[in-house]
């Protein structure tokens, strides 16, 4: 199952993403602005999104 998360880099939201990803689910994710330390999370889970934005296409991007 692959999940993606819009707003990503949220205080919550990436905390959630990445505690998804360690269960073993794909994930993926993107938003307009990722601060630190979200940021930096993500960069070391291997979720932080290549560009910001919203890509409505990522949504059926298979793992």
């Amino acid at each position: 199952m692959k999940i993606h998360f819009i707003a990503i880099g949220g205080s919550a939201m990436h905390s959630l993403a990445i505690a998804i990803k360690q269960k073993g689910y794909c994930v993926s994710g993107s938003d307009d602005e990722i601060f630190d330390p979200s940021r930096s999370r993500l960069q070391n889970h291997g979720l932080l999104p290549n560009k910001i934005g919203w890509f409505p296409d990522k949504l059926d991007i298979r793992c």
